[in-house]
Parts: structure tokens; C-alpha cells; sequence
């Protein structure tokens, strides 16, 4: 069984948790292929009650060249919309980050926490990681090729039961959640039944218009900002026939006839605000699918803000999977 002695000294203490950053790493021989894609699991972190994971996915040259090329056009073109972005961001080579689940022979433990180190040997955008010292180095002490693409995911897994010298343990990786985007609903008013395509299944679905409101903000904060009041948004409420219970779904608004407003107040200013007006809330700040599918886990979905009044509005029915199925890993000692 082979150490990587020293390896701590070359990584910040905060990168690898507390009582950790002090143990030595246990070289594995894991190597396995996810979607087609070259997958290594060069090293673990045994520490008591717990163990850390270092997973490393491969982003060959040209195959990260030609989606970053992909991902640069898209992001310079003009306004997006909030699906736009989602869309975009999948064009984003660095985007995907799996979730860890740690098999034993009566238990699974879940991922405790994790955190990413990218290397992207090229200097265009979303991740300029060529001169970060730590990804850098870390890269080098795995003997990884520097003019490739990696994205190394230390995850964390804590608990009393689990003991890596003493147990066969399985690393399943679950992939995260996709849109799949479906037709535009024009809706108009409470009590609206609309037949569309599901763009999965592709039957036909039925889904009714039960609330449909127009809200207003006027200030919610006590000293003026750069923000434009009053703020329009819609609040809409619906119901599947059938109600779907195996798969998941969420209304997304499209007809963005002005940027956003942002809601965020200044730092350390101090504010009142209405319940209609949180800063943080997710109906204002709607930039991932997962806020979307908190947001419409009781079939209900809102606009985005705008600064003129908004009598009708159009939503993307969005359908919600994985791209790939979990993968499992039997963890190997060297």
C-alpha cells in the first residue's frame, strides 16, 4: 500500500477539513469510464469516522476546447431567459458535478459534504483556473497531464460505522438533475385547460390554470436604490391530469420583456420589507433548475420582475431527468 507522504503540506489546511489535514493519502487503482467519459480515482483519505474521496474526471483538449468555444459564443450573445441559461450552462464543460454516495455491505452513507478543484489549461471563460496555484499543484502530485482538461471532486463522507481498512466499499456517483425543454403555454386566465406534449414521454398531458394573480412590489426597503419601483411579477398556480407522481416537472416564465429586477440589498443597509418581497427569495433570484423545482414543488411558479404591468405571461413547461445513469465503484486499494 503506497502514501503520498506530504501531500497535506502542498494543499491549504481549510481544502481538506480539520482533523484531516494531518493524515497521509492511500493510493488506489480505480479507474472506470461514465458516459464515455475517463473517470480515476487516484487517492482516499481514511481519518477516524469518516473518509475523503478524491474523483477526477477527464476533459480531453479538444473535446473542452470545442464546448468552452460553444459555451463563449452563447454567453456574449444578448439577453438570455431564464431557460436560456439553463440551457447554456450545459455547454459548460465544468458544470456537471455528481453527488457521492458511499455503499457499504447494510448502509449507504451519504456525501457529508465536497468541494471542486478545476484545471483548465485554456484561457477562456467560465473557469480561468490556469494560474491557480492549488488546482495546479494538486494536478502535478497526481501526475496529471496539464494540457488536458480535470476536474478533481473531493467529497467527504462522516460516520461512526464506517472503517476503510476493515470494510469493501463501493463510491456510487449520482448525476444531476437535466431540463428538458417543452412547449410554451400562453396562459391567460384561472380555470384554462391546456393539452400539450410531454417532451419525454411525448403523450399528450393536461394541465389546469387554478390561481393566476397579478402582485405587485413597491419598495422593500427603507432608503432608495438603483433598483426601478413599482416591480410587476405574476403568481401562478396549476394541476397535472393525471397527477404525475414518478416524474418531475416545473413551469418556467419566458416572456421577459425587461431585464430582472434584482432584489438585493446593499450591504449592511438596513431594510423592511413585505412578505411579497424577501431578498433571498427564490421567485426573485431564479438562477439554477434547482430552484426552479423548489419553487414549483407545489405546483406553483412566478414571474420574473419586470417594471411594467404584465396581463398575460408565457411558461415553459420544462421537464426534469438525469442525462446518465449512477454509476458505482468499487474502491481498490493499490
Amino acid at each position: 500500500m503506497e502514501h503520498f507522504t506530504n501531500y497535506q503540506q502542498m494543499i491549504a489546511p481549510a481544502m481538506v477539513w480539520e482533523s484531516i489535514e494531518r493524515n497521509d493519502a492511500v493510493k488506489m487503482a480505480v479507474s472506470f469510464s461514465w458516459k464515455n467519459e475517463e473517470w480515476l480515482i487516484p487517492a482516499v483519505y481514511p481519518f477516524p469516522g469518516g473518509l475523503v474521496v478524491d474523483v477526477v474526471r477527464k476533459l480531453p483538449f479538444y473535446h473542452l476546447k470545442n464546448r468552452l468555444t460553444i459555451y463563449e459564443k452563447d454567453k456574449n450573445a444578448e439577453y438570455h431567459s431564464p431557460l436560456e441559461r439553463l440551457l447554456m450552462d450545459r455547454h459548460d464543460p465544468f458544470r456537471f458535478y455528481p453527488t457521492g454516495h458511499l455503499l457499504a455491505e447494510n448502509y449507504c452513507i451519504d456525501e457529508w459534504d465536497s468541494k471542486r478543484f478545476i484545471w483548465n489549461p485554456f484561457k477562456i471563460s467560465p473557469v480561468p483556473s490556469k494560474e491557480d496555484y492549488q488546482a495546479k499543484k494538486l494536478m502535478e502530485h497526481y501526475g496529471l497531464d496539464l494540457n488536458t482538461g480535470w476536474v478533481i471532486f473531493r467529497m467527504c463522507f462522516k460516520s461512526e460505522f464506517l472503517s476503510f481498512y476493515d470494510q469493501e466499499l463501493t463510491l456510487m456517483l449520482e448525476a444531476p438533475d437535466e431540463p428538458v425543454p417543452g412547449p410554451t403555454l400562453k396562459i391567460e386566465e384561472a380555470g384554462q385547460l391546456i393539452v400539450f406534449q410531454n417532451p419525454l414521454t411525448k403523450k399528450a398531458e393536461m394541465i389546469t390554470v387554478t390561481v393566476l394573480e397579478n402582485g405587485v412590489i413597491e419598495h422593500p426597503f427603507k432608503k432608495p436604490g438603483p433598483v426601478k419601483y413599482p416591480a410587476n411579477y405574476v403568481i401562478l398556480h396549476y394541476r397535472f391530469h393525471p397527477e404525475k407522481k414518478d416524474q418531475q416537472y416545473c413551469l418556467m416564465d419566458t416572456r421577459l420583456t425587461d431585464a430582472p429586477i434584482e432584489l438585493e440589498p446593499c450591504e449592511g443597509l438596513t431594510y423592511a420589507h413585505t412578505e411579497e418581497a424577501e431578498p433571498c427569495d427564490p421567485r426573485f433570484s431564479k438562477v439554477t433548475l434547482r430552484d426552479y423545482m423548489a419553487e414549483n414543488r407545489n405546483r406553483a411558479a412566478y414571474s420574473s420582475l419586470t417594471h411594467y404591468p404584465r396581463l398575460t405571461t408565457e411558461w415553459q413547461f420544462v421537464a426534469i431527468h438525469k442525462e446518465r445513469k449512477n454509476v458505482r465503484v468499487k474502491l481498490k486499494r493499490d
